[in-house]
């Protein structure tokens, strides 16, 4: 009897099923609210969309954008058709005016001498530059500007802006038969008629009485005063190089020595050898530096001297002083024979 009492007991406090199916009063309320939304939620949607489907769709606005929209289509069609039109019918006239407008800044320049950058920089086309190019590369040269119009790609409208700047003269013309031929002046925007009558008269000087044409005077042109029209009347530098041999003039502080053309950028020992009899140098017009009051940028602005021989020039001069005589700063163990004999002519002490 005692032993059904204490198993009767123990299954009603250790029952682990009972507790499955056991709820507090807070899980009971949640399920009754979970089991309610169960129900309501679906009834609610079905109602929603039942009300949703029953409305009227407005399809005649959509209609009246879908005409507009067709209206503007044709409306382009039509203006692109007519334009298709025009173009076929004035192609011809509109590609001459554009041929009659040619955007050019030309410059006094020498044809036998000008590089293909400096035509492009005028605005004359790529092509036409290269066949130029390539027809002094063969041996050509121009002798009378009327030359350079007889290259294929030279229409006459670039013709007509570029004459008055070409340094050549322009082909003798005869008046009568018998008579000396007389040269044609040109006039207009860019004509440099002191520069060309001198040009000419380099390439082409008149006969004598005698009828004898007289010995040209040699060109000669120092590179140490010329400025760039000078140097372009030296057959093989153009604008370019000419603007580039300044430039390293200015630099260097003048030249000492023609060979000195061959440190310029670009400058090639042919290019050298063909114009080198028409230079000269001189030492009068060397710009020398103050070794006792030059700073660090005034030194290392010169070609010949580097980072390093700058600081020794400063270090000796703060240590020991001015300098007494140029070849004072020999004394550093940074400049030696070879640097020296390169910077000697353009240092000084004052």
């Amino acid at each position: 009897m005692y032993f059904y009492g204490f198993f009767y007991l123990y299954n009603m406090y250790n029952n682990p099923v009972k507790d499955w199916f056991y709820f507090s009063r807070r899980q009971r309320a949640g399920i009754i609210v979970m089991l309610i939304l169960l129900a309501v939620v679906p009834l609610f949607a079905g109602l929603l969309g039942k009300n949703v489907r029953h409305q009227a769709i407005d399809h005649e606005w959509f209609i009246r954008e879908v005409d507009l929209f067709r209206e503007e289509l044709s409306r382009l069609e039509e203006e692109a058709e007519s334009r298709r039109r025009e173009a076929r019918q004035s192609g011809s006239a509109a590609y001459a005016h554009r041929l009659a407008t040619p955007e050019l800044t030309p410059f006094p320049f020498d044809p036998n001498v000008i590089e293909q950058e400096d035509w492009e920089r005028m605005g004359v086309s790529t092509r036409l530059a290269r066949s130029v190019g390539n027809f002094l590369s063969a041996g050509g040269s121009f002798t009378y500007k009327e030359d350079l119009q007889r290259m294929y790609l030279m229409d006459d409208l670039t013709y007509e802006q570029l004459a008055s700047y070409i340094l050549l003269p322009e082909r003798p013309v005869a008046s009568s038969p018998g008579e000396r031929p007389t040269r044609r002046h040109s006039s207009g925007p860019g004509s440099d008629s002191g520069l060309i009558a001198d040009v000419a008269a380099h390439k082409s000087p008149e006969r004598d009485i005698s009828g004898i044409r007289p010995p040209a005077e040699p060109l000669i042109i120092n590179i140490n005063t010329a400025d760039s029209l000078e140097l372009i009347r030296v057959r093989g530098i153009g604008p370019a190089f000419s603007r580039r041999i300044i430039q390293y003039r200015e630099r260097l502080g003048g030249y000492h020595d023609v060979s000195q053309l061959l440190e310029v950028f670009g400058m090639d020992s042919t290019r050298f050898e063909q114009i080198r009899e028409y230079l000269v140098t001189d030492s009068m017009h060397i710009r020398r530096i103050n070794l006792n009051e030059a700073e660090f940028g005034d030194l290392v602005r010169h070609p010949y001297i580097d980072r390093n021989t700058a600081s020794a020039i400063l270090n000796m001069r703060r240590q020991h002083g001015p300098f007494a005589t140029p070849e004072e700063i020999k004394r550093s163990y940074l400049l030696n024979d070879s640097i020296w004999e390169r910077i000697r002519l353009y240092v000084a002490v004052e």
